[in-house]
């Protein structure tokens, strides 16, 4: 009895990559490239998405440049006198999440009811209260503190 060697014959590299390149064309969300992947398309379909396809992504990346070459050079005109960035002060940047804070850990809706209608809030309460209202609506508690330390910083990151 002779026993025959079973050989695993394994798809080429050639193989491999047009497999995977037409399995990724035809999955792909970028518009005309299932195009390209597509075995039913005949060559000049192809060739004309290939063809588009390229044109897209010149034109894309030329604008791309050309927007970064633009905040590169950093010019910015105010009241018609262009002013580098890097002469421009920084300025503060307050961002107000009255909507993202957790209501679970801190209800600012109901605190400033409560607060507004003269309610009293322990000290703990007042200081959170507070706290939110600098961030969010100074004006509602004028009396507040108009500093932060890393307390305020914890408290927010355990609200948000």
């Amino acid at each position: 009895m002779q026993i025959k060697e079973r050989k695993n014959k394994s798809p080429s590299f050639s193989q491999n990559l047009k497999e995977y390149s037409s399995n990724y064309a035809n999955h792909s969300s970028v518009h005309g490239l299932k195009f390209l992947g597509e075995r039913k398309r005949s060559k000049v379909e192809r060739l004309f998405w290939l063809i588009i396809i390229i044109i897209s992504l010149y034109f894309t990346s030329k604008a791309i440049i050309q927007i970064y070459a633009k905040w590169n050079n950093g010019v910015i005109a105010f009241t018609q006198i262009p002013t580098s960035v890097r002469n421009i002060s920084f300025p503060a940047i307050t961002i107000c999440p009255q909507d993202n804070f957790k209501q679970t850990s801190f209800n600012y809706t109901y605190y400033y009811h409560f607060y507004q209608e003269g309610g009293n809030l322990t000290d703990e309460e007042l200081r959170q209260f507070e706290d939110i209202s600098m961030l969010c609506n100074p004006s509602t508690h004028e009396e507040g503190q108009l500093v932060t330390d890393s307390d305020v910083v914890d408290f927010y990151e355990e609200v948000a």
